[in-house]
């Protein structure tokens, strides 16, 4: 009887391990994987292991070990990978309690083992090791003086987390960061190394370019400082080559002569393990071009018309909570004099697209005409301005123009986010139509977040 008992017991812990070893070649739960934690102050430092099996409640775990400061190892608890989520039951504990939520749509609140309550999403997918892994993003109240202050930090799938640690079960020792992981006694990263890697595949349904109801605002000036105010938007749906597209669509009265929306093309983005592609069929045409590529390599050209950028540099932004892959370009003519100029050099931000206009990707050259983003709206919020491409305003309008709050809704505003005209919020439940009168020129403007033209 006992042998039966042990051998069900081996057949059910070499099925568990050999799923976890199916899903991933790093796996969370696994022998010998080995965590290394210290504080911000370097003052303690943690370790964890893995080592031996166990049964608890009829369920196969691993034991999961804990050392403070390189003391003597003492048992920590029993820890079980299933599927995309880590779970433990903690020493001189029954009840299992999760550690982390590795899927693609984690719950939106998490309440962990150790009884922290966090909101949790998908941040993006690491390459590692030839595979993609979800690093999830949790976010929680800051411990300082300022209540309105929040703190994001990260878990990679199959390793746990970067910024934090969510094993241990006294919250305040989760403001310790991962200094080194191993498997098997071989070293793998820390937290730092994470940041360095070159491929980040972000999560598509916060930083896609392709969205319905997405808007971009721009400037367009000549040489001596004359310019006017356009945009673009996204609405609907079309299929092109029986592929899904949305349509695009721009308001830019100068030149072409009409205040109505014209139709500019259908946009499509496609991510997958080698790109963050956005193809774009123009108006009146069926070639399908590459408008961009978000997740490009060093030194990869990208041709258009008569000119062609170099990819010189790649790195990552944070603009108002979401990370976005920035890409540094050169741009050349054939026949320019000054290849390497400061004067042809811009940048693509991914969701985004280029800071020399949003159909016009590398034409950061520019005689005598240009075109400025003024901002993106998402939702009826801004999600970029400017700006945020390099840190400098080459409009001169600060973020606070287009701060997006309950008083911004009380209000018409254009498309610079200026506020043209005050209303009662009891009006905004009125039609526009109403209010056309009271405006002194025609134009677009903005109110409770939706476009309205007035001619």
């Amino acid at each position: 009887m006992k042998r039966c008992l042990r051998l069900i017991i081996t057949l059910l812990l070499v099925a568990v391990t050999s799923l976890q070893l199916q899903a991933k070649k790093h796996p969370f739960v696994m022998e010998g994987k080995k965590w290394v934690y210290c504080d911000d102050y370097g003052n303690k430092t943690v370790t964890y292991v893995i080592h031996g099996d166990t049964i608890v409640s009829g369920e196969a775990f691993m034991k999961m070990f804990r050392s403070e400061n390189g003391e003597e190892f003492t048992y920590f608890g029993a820890v079980q990978e299933q599927g995309k989520k880590v779970y433990i039951i903690y020493a001189d504990e029954e009840t299992k309690g999760l550690v982390y939520d590795f899927n693609d749509t984690p719950e939106s609140h998490e309440t962990l083992a150790n009884g922290m309550i966090l909101d949790v999403g998908l941040d993006c997918k690491q390459e590692y090791d030839s595979e993609l892994y979800n690093r999830i993003r949790y976010t929680f109240p800051h411990s300082s003086d300022d209540p309105n202050m929040t703190i994001y930090i990260s878990a990679l799938e199959g390793f746990g987390g970067l910024e934090i640690d969510l094993l241990t079960r006294n919250v305040s020792e989760t403001n310790s960061s991962l200094i080194a992981c191993y498997e098997n006694g071989e070293y793998l990263f820390n937290v730092y190394d994470t940041y360095s890697w070159d491929r980040h595949l972000w999560n598509s349904a916060v930083n896609s370019l392709v969205k319905e109801g997405k808007q971009w605002n721009y400037r367009a000036e000549n040489f001596f400082g004359d310019g006017y105010d356009f945009e673009f938007f996204i609405e609907g749906d079309t299929l092109i080559g029986n592929k899904a597209y949305k349509k695009l669509y721009t308001i830019d009265e100068p030149r072409y002569n009409s205040s109505e929306p014209v139709y500019c093309g259908a946009l499509r983005e496609e991510r997958t393990a080698e790109a963050i592609a956005v193809d774009f069929v123009r108006a009146g045409h069926e070639n399908v071009e590459l408008l961009y590529n978000f997740s490009p390599l060093l030194g990869d050209k990208f041709y258009y018309g008569e000119k062609y950028g170099t990819v010189t540099e790649l790195d990552e932004i944070t603009v108002r909570g979401i990370k976005r892959n920035r890409i540094k370009l050169v741009v050349t003519d054939e026949d320019s004099p000054w290849p390497n100029s400061e004067d042809a050099t811009g940048y693509w931000v991914e969701g985004i697209g280029s800071s020399a206009g949003l159909l016009t990707p590398v034409d950061f050259i520019s005689w005598g005409n240009s075109d400025h983003l003024l901002s993106v709206y998402e939702n009826g919020d801004v999600v970029f301005t400017g700006s945020d491409f390099d840190g400098s305003s080459p409009t001169g309008i600060s973020d606070s123009q287009y701060d997006v709050s309950a008083e911004r809704m009380q209000g018409v505003y254009d498309l610079q986010g200026r506020r043209v005209m005050k209303m009662k919020s009891t009006e905004n439940n009125s039609s526009f139509s109403t209010l056309r009168s009271s405006f002194p020129q025609k134009g677009v403007y903005i109110v409770s977040g939706r476009k309205y033209v007035v001619k």
